[in-house]
């Protein structure tokens, strides 16, 4: 996700090159013209996170981004392939890019892993709670149809491998399974509230949007993955 901040879909989007050709046509877009796929494409991320992927229309995402429905039709040929453009994107920056972002911050850390880990992981539980909407839309598939081929998983299945083996210097002396097995006791949960932030605030004080408790919430997962705790 971009660069630590609560818009961080967002802003992943709109810092990318817009040298992208028009698929249709195979001509390069003017400034004008890909300044209004960007407004239909962050409209489509609004309405995902505000309505919900089954509940937004071509109106919505029209309407939002200030432009008629023409528009979306031209841009992106159908509401199905604005909706994968989206979802796409948004899973590739917000796992990869992370990823990347980690790696960054534990060399500004002088490549102390714990650190920059604690740091990393409070922030991205922090992002990912601003969008449950779009985590579900992206999961929507193998949640519905149980297709666990789709893109997401397959992406997601990378993010943990590629998490692993950045983590592994510090991880205690286990097997092969063992590490993974611990990798995904530690990311399920944070996953889980995610998709559902105020899912279980009737049984205990899950306040997720509160950047306190998420700080010690993750520090307690991290302490049991390093197993540091007492």
């Amino acid at each position: 996700m971009g660069r630590h901040s609560n818009a961080c879909v967002k802003h992943v989007y709109e810092q990318q090159p817009v040298s992208r050709a028009k698929a249709h046509q195979g001509e390069l877009m003017t400034t004008d013209e890909q300044s209004i796929r960007d407004r239909i494409f962050l409209a489509a991320l609004a309405c995902i996170e505000r309505d919900g992927l089954d509940s937004m229309t071509v109106r919505s995402i029209a309407s939002e981004a200030q432009v008629n429905t023409a528009a979306i039709n031209y841009y992106f040929g159908t509401k199905a392939r604005l909706v994968e453009q989206v979802l796409t994107r948004t899973l590739r920056e917000g796992l990869d890019g992370s990823l990347d972002e980690l790696e960054e911050l534990i060399a500004t850390k002088a490549g102390d892993i714990n650190a920059a880990l604690r740091e990393f992981v409070s922030i991205f539980l922090g992002q990912m709670v601003n969008w449950p909407r779009l985590a579900e839309a992206q999961i929507h598939d193998a949640l519905t149809q149980q297709d666990y081929d789709s893109p997401a998983i397959i992406a997601m299945n990378g993010f943990l491998a590629r998490f692993l083996e950045i983590v592994r210097p510090i991880l205690p002396e286990r097997t092969e399974d063992q590490q993974r097995t611990a990798v995904l006791q530690f990311w399920l949960p944070m996953i889980f509230l995610g998709i559902l932030p105020r899912g279980f605030e009737n049984f205990g004080r899950t306040e997720v949007l509160n950047p306190e408790w998420r700080e010690a919430y993750v520090s307690r997962l991290l302490d049991v993955l390093l197993e540091t705790s007492a």
